[in-house]
């Protein structure tokens, strides 16, 4: 079933409470609330959204605030990537540490300036790809994760953090909607694949809802999709090695149009007798099999004398 489309029906009167909002939990009169004031915060800095980064600034005030009702801020740690020009930072301030991860040195800048009374705001100017996240959640976690994904870079990064269960109690963040249909596919569908396997074995999934391109400044050419994820390390802990779990989700899913036993054959010499030790069919195909039948494999092949470990 489709999930809704969510959008703001009243904005300008969300607008003027959210902009009547006591510090903390509020920017100050400056802040970006809303399409037009996106566009006079961007006059203002004197540049347009960046295309390399696939820079899509949320122009509807109420998705940001029921992003962070999802994500359930106050009191936590969290950590808010690709914060831009603030909207969904501005209800996310209820946190007890805020971390936000912006690549983009201009827009730093800029919330440092308007931050800057916020002592537990910490602006990370950083590339979310390339900050090293075991060290950094290891330091600042448990977190909780929010943000509006550049479509670009939220696969690697949500299977960083599904990596990490210990230390990411959730994951809130809008991703491009195919992707969130991949993280929530069932075994024999046809968005069914290597995204949907690696995130059900250790986390839960839960429905978001559906935001249209006119959400944003400038509008996207596609749909994006608000996905809650909670990773549970008790289902993390069926997973002995995550590295090599993801080398056999990624290799049998890269010949998806092939039999099992045929992909297997970069894993092991003998893919038909692991197949055998685990009573599955060699000629099924990777999007019939499940999440546990993905789990059994990989610890198989990990035991089997003629696995591949490199």
């Amino acid at each position: 079933m489709p999930l809704p489309i969510y959008h703001c029906e009243h904005e300008p009167e969300h607008t003027a409470r959210a902009s009547a909002l006591p510090e903390p939990h509020g920017f100050p009169p400056r802040a970006v609330l809303g399409a037009r004031n996106i566009r006079e915060a961007l006059k203002e800095i004197g540049r347009g959204p960046r295309k390399d980064l696939g820079q899509h600034f949320l122009a509807q005030p109420c998705i940001a605030e029921r992003m962070a009702k999802l994500a359930g801020v106050e009191g936590h740690h969290v950590v808010e990537i690709g914060p831009g020009l603030g909207v969904l930072t501005q209800f996310l301030l209820g946190a007890r540490r805020l971390w936000l991860v912006e690549v983009d040195p201009l827009l730093a800048r800029r919330l440092e300036d308007l931050l800057g009374s916020h002592a537990h705001v910490t602006v990370q100017r950083a590339d979310a790809l390339a900050l090293d996240w075991p060290d950094f959640l290891a330091a600042n976690g448990p977190v909780r994760v929010v943000g509006n994904l550049p479509y670009n870079i939220a696969t690697p990064l949500i299977e960083t953090w599904l990596g990490l269960p210990e230390l990411v109690d959730s994951i809130v963040v809008m991703v491009q909607h195919e992707v969130g249909e991949r993280l929530r596919a069932r075994p024999g569908t046809r968005a069914y694949g290597a995204l949907s396997v690696l995130t059900q074995a250790v986390a839960r999934v839960r429905k978001g809802f559906s935001v249209a391109p006119g959400a944003f400044v400038p509008p996207p050419k596609v749909r994006s999709q608000v996905v809650v994820l909670e990773p549970d390390p008790s289902l993390r802990a069926r997973v002995n090695d995550w590295g090599w779990f993801q080398r056999v989700v990624r290799t049998v899913f890269a010949q998806r149009r092939k039999q099992i036993r045929n992909s297997l054959l970069q894993l092991t010499a003998d893919p038909e007798a692991a197949l055998h030790r685990l009573a599955l069919d060699p000629t099924i195909r990777p999007e019939n099999l499940s999440v546990d039948d993905f789990l059994r494999l990989s610890a198989v092949l990990s035991a089997h004398a003629g696995a591949t470990r490199g």
